[in-house]
């Protein structure tokens, strides 16, 4: 009787082990199947020069949030997502999604560094011939003079960064007929990114 309860605790155990590898696997699964995807697109715009394609701004944000899901939850990080209906767009999908994984590490990298609750906002709005995303953050404070710099070439955010993720995200937006803004937030002053 004593061999039986040590076993019945080690398949429990393995039982329990189990379910959570393949949680882990159905991630990994997903994030894979995004990066092929991906890959399919920048070889597509490769071979086609400025291909521009109609998408749909919320599923694309879904899936870009699908790389940052694992580092998200262990720098316990809650996102937060306020997706209003908004039109499809007209885009170079690769050069968003560049724009949108600059501001998005950049946005997680200042909230590492945070202390207390912290929260990744993002939002997709309509405002008259323009759909807009907002990705506003709790993380440190950012005077608006030092923000207007972080555009300018070879002007990093932060001291260890390379100085060009913001310059070279304002540039593929311009490219695409929109823009990239980034402002301090009057009620707690944290940063504030938009996108038009």
């Amino acid at each position: 009787m004593t061999n039986i309860i040590p076993t019945l605790e080690i398949v429990k155990r393995t039982v329990a082990n189990t379910s959570t590898i393949l949680g882990h696997l159905d991630r990994i699964q997903e994030q894979n199947a995004t990066i092929i995807e991906f890959v399919r697109d920048q070889e597509k715009y490769a071979i086609s020069g400025l291909f521009k394609e109609v998408i749909d701004l919320t599923s694309t944000i879904e899936e870009l949030l699908l790389f940052f899901s694992e580092s998200f939850k262990e720098n316990q990080i809650e996102v937060v997502k306020v997706f209003k209906h908004v039109t499809q767009v007209l885009v170079q999908r690769n050069k968003l999604i560049h724009v949108f994984m600059n501001i998005i590490s950049s946005v997680e990298k200042l909230l590492k560094e945070a202390e207390g609750v912290k929260v990744l906002k993002i939002e997709t709005n309509e405002k008259e011939h323009y759909v807009m995303l907002r990705v506003v953050h709790s993380g440190k404070s950012t005077p608006q003079v030092e923000i207007q710099n972080w555009f300018q070439f070879r002007h990093p955010a932060r001291k260890e960064w390379r100085g060009y993720e913001f310059h070279t995200a304002a540039t593929a937006m311009m490219e695409m007929g929109g823009k990239l803004e980034a402002t301090s937030s009057r009620t707690n002053q944290r940063v504030v990114f938009l996108l038009s």
